[in-house]
């Protein structure tokens, strides 16, 4: 590459975004050890981490129950990789290391994100870009070469508690994120869930995954839509009891394998719509 600026012209012709570049020394004091003991292990003597946003949100009502809007699209994991391949590529031309990371990763990638400059934190813990909203993909080349950085301040959404009041679980507080609260992770859970887990599915039609904190936000009002094929085009919305049936594990993965919502296989799902069939009890007191 003969100049910086050919990396950044080949990240957006993939279609993100935005991007930037954080700094080795100032990514690090945001990971924890175990994290940069992996980091180094896959990079040995990293220097930059380029981080790129690509954004899925489509113009279309969700339908009821519902996938959450992430997973409507082809599975970002392997989106994003292929995007960035041809960066990583030139690096590794040009005599650098070079590795992909999309969520599966030691970074910590919304904050890697919000040091490289592409938007602010909201109190969701979710990025929030101009123009896009939340509604992005965040990637990352980690790479030896030494890149112009931005390591910007971290800065912080205005707080306005939107997504605080309207999270249905109370798992968003002032705070922080409560994992273990959070309607998407427990529609992702294994096995059999609490009677209160359960009645949390049916009151908010939750099939996989939650966008409540997402749509309540206002920075995702006027979210402008992807122009990324792969979260555009062949979008599966939601999933019925006929689509699930009959199916073995294999034969789901040949089926939705190439899918975000595809990875805990068909029993989850299965639960979900079981539970989503169940009627609603009404708490009518004394």
């Amino acid at each position: 590459m003969t100049s910086p600026m050919d990396w950044k012209n080949a990240i957006r012709s993939s279609g993100a975004a935005a991007c930037g570049v954080v700094s080795r020394g100032a990514l690090l004091p945001w990971m924890r050890e175990d994290a940069r003991l992996r980091l180094e292990a896959d990079v040995p003597d990293w220097q930059s981490v380029l981080v790129a946003a690509y954004p899925y949100y489509v113009r279309a009502d969700a339908p009821s129950p519902a996938l959450s809007r992430y997973a409507w699209g082809t599975d970002y994991h392997a989106v994003l990789t292929q995007a960035m391949m041809p960066v990583a590529e030139q690096f590794r031309a040009a005599g650098h290391h070079a590795e992909i990371f999309a969520d599966v990763s030691p970074i910590p990638e919304r904050i890697a994100a919000a040091l490289a400059g592409l938007g602010v934190l909201g109190k969701n813990g979710l990025l929030l870009l101009p123009d896009y909203g939340s509604y992005c993909f965040i990637g990352c080349i980690v790479t030896t070469a030494v890149l112009p950085a931005n390591d910007a301040p971290i800065r912080s959404c205005e707080a306005c508690g939107a997504c605080i009041r309207a999270c249905p679980t109370g798992a968003l507080s002032a705070d922080g994120y409560d994992v273990n609260r959070c309607l998407s992770h427990i529609s992702q859970k294994k096995g059999e869930l609490s009677m209160a887990e359960a009645a949390l599915l049916r009151e908010n039609r939750c099939l996989w995954g939650c966008d409540v904190c997402q749509s309540a936000c206002p920075h995702n009002e006027h979210s402008r839509e992807t122009a990324i094929p792969a979260f555009r085009e062949q979008l599966v919305k939601t999933l019925t009891a006929d689509d699930l049936a009959h199916h073995t594990n294999r034969s789901f993965r040949e089926a939705y394998g190439d899918r975000a919502f595809a990875w805990r296989g068909p029993a989850v799902l299965r639960r979900n719509l079981a539970i989503l069939s169940e009627p609603q009890i009404e708490d009518k007191g004394e």
